[in-house]
């Protein structure tokens, strides 16, 4: 999948801005727009917020288990 930097940054401006994201309870959601992303598919937005875990920009788990990825907040 080709790298969507507008969704990265849209991704990162939502968990910045979004006070329930203050790294102390894990998020996961089932459906972008849960999140607030309307424009997007499922699969895109996981396989970003699985790019931004891994790369260390967010906090969170990169699962199988939930159809997108675990998120707690932004690291430093």
């Amino acid at each position: 999948m080709k790298r969507d930097m507008d969704l990265i940054r849209e991704l990162l401006l939502l968990i910045e801005t979004d006070p329930k994201f203050d790294g102390t309870t894990e998020f996961c959601f089932n459906t972008p727009e849960e999140m607030g992303i309307t424009n997007h598919s499922t699969e895109e937005v996981a396989y970003h917020l699985a790019q931004l875990i891994e790369a260390g920009f967010v906090k969170g788990a990169v699962t199988m288990v939930c159809p997108m990825q675990i998120i707690r907040g932004l690291t430093w």
